[in-house]
């Protein structure tokens, strides 16, 4: 059996210091930031485009885990955790229709 592919949960931010600005899953963390920083996503071309600052924008793993499931999982409470304490995401759409079920 093939080993299987990790899945990063990441966060992007426009220096190193900076709050972060984006909250996203990938299994590929350098092909990701690539596209990123060359505009190609929809979710955070317009933000980084805005700004001027392509070549500024950073990523930051938090962790690293198994599967897709767990991964989409950790995004959502990452992402929970940040507008709770009042930073302002570019995917605001982020999945808070899926709760753990019973």
């Amino acid at each position: 059996m093939a080993p299987r592919t990790p899945w990063h949960v990441y966060t992007l931010h426009l220096a190193s210091e900076a709050p972060p600005f984006y909250v996203g899953i990938t299994s590929q963390p350098e092909r990701r930031l690539r596209e990123h920083r060359a505009l190609s996503c929809k979710s955070t071309s317009p933000f980084i485009a805005t700004l001027a600052c392509a070549d500024d924008c950073t990523m930051q793993v938090h962790h690293v885990l198994p599967f897709n499931k767990t991964a989409i999982a950790a995004e959502t409470t990452l992402c929970r955790y940040l507008h709770s304490t009042g930073i302002t995401l570019a995917n605001t759409g982020y999945r808070t229709q899926q709760e753990p079920s019973q």
